[in-house]
């Protein structure tokens, strides 16, 4: 199936206006469509087939990120070509609210989050390609977008991946400071002290997994305040957790938690070593995922290590 969504959009100056264009497969033969989008979000028309056509807002509804959304149902009495759908609004982050937490929409930043459901989701037919297009090209510059100059716009996506977590400065104020691992953009000058101590820090961490640094590593006593901030809370709801091998391998609730959990016991059962030891392999792995961890270990003769996360990953 070749069922493409290209989003154009205009940011303007504390929110912004969007065309989210859905052109089914095709093989597809529908003549009803329904999606969802975040609630505070103005849907101004929706046309089908180039008319402009009648649309239900059926339902509200919290999203599976947790997004107060809207349910936008549509039927044709013929087969639905192509679908436009009009929109606008800002869904900001909010103090007085404590709403929309993924999103930053100003005149000089825009930040919008997949999370955020600022386009729309959970369609009524599956999304396999698609692109966002800011019109407003020659203003901003798009992190990872490829900028047209002749259209003056800037393209992101349209390879197979979700392009819809973004992040957009109005040109004429960045700031960047790079290395040749990473880019840091900016439009506050207080930020550029952090910026240059983040790719130093960067260039450390680079040197970490190449090893320059890792014998360096010890860990004589589990820093307390750490052990209160980030373990204490992952161990008390560690036994309310699913396990973190599931059945269909899928991703369960909580396997960040889980799997802290897992190398913090790994660690007191087998000291820092080990666990220094199952990361390395880990990391030097070509195909990475647990089963080729545990048989790389396996052919080291860390037999025990591999028992154990066994049994740690379906309890």
């Amino acid at each position: 199936m070749n069922t493409n969504m290209t989003i154009e959009v205009i940011f303007n100056k504390n929110n912004f206006s969007a065309i989210a264009n859905i052109k089914p497969d095709d093989n597809i033969n529908i003549k009803s469509f329904s999606f969802i989008l975040n609630n505070d979000l103005a849907i101004s028309e929706i046309e089908c087939n180039n008319k402009i056509i009648h649309f239900q807002k059926v339902s509200e509804l919290i999203s599976d990120s947790g997004v107060n959304s809207q349910k936008i149902y549509l039927e044709l009495e013929d087969y639905i070509k192509d679908i436009k759908i009009h929109y606008t609004g800002t869904i900001a982050f909010s103090f007085e609210k404590l709403s929309c937490w993924h999103n930053i929409v100003t005149e000089n930043l825009v930040s919008l989050s997949w999370y955020s459901v600022w386009f729309p989701q959970e369609t009524s037919i599956e999304i396999n390609n698609d692109k966002l297009i800011i019109l407003n090209g020659k203003d901003y510059f798009l992190v990872k977008g490829e900028y047209n100059k002749t259209r003056d716009i800037w393209e992101y996506g349209g390879k197979g991946y979700d392009p819809f977590n973004i992040m957009a400065y109005r040109k004429e104020i960045l700031q960047t400071i790079s290395n040749p691992f990473m880019n840091i953009y900016f439009i506050d000058d207080n930020i550029k002290n952090h910026a240059e101590k983040s790719v130093a820090v960067y260039r450390e961490i680079i040197d970490f997994f190449n090893g320059n640094l890792f014998n360096q590593i010890e860990i004589p006593v589990l820093d307390i305040a750490l052990f209160d901030f980030i373990i204490k809370p992952k161990l008390e709801k560690y036994q309310s957790l699913p396990p973190i091998k599931t059945a269909d391998g899928s991703r369960p609730e909580g396997v960040h938690d889980k799997g802290t959990v897992l190398f913090y016991d790994m660690y007191k059962k087998f000291g820092v070593d080990t666990v220094k030891k199952v990361i390395r392999t880990f990391v030097d792995l070509n195909v990475k995922n647990t089963e080729s961890l545990l048989h790389q270990l396996i052919s080291e003769n860390y037999n025990d290590v591999v028992d154990f996360i066994k049994e740690g990953i379906i309890k």
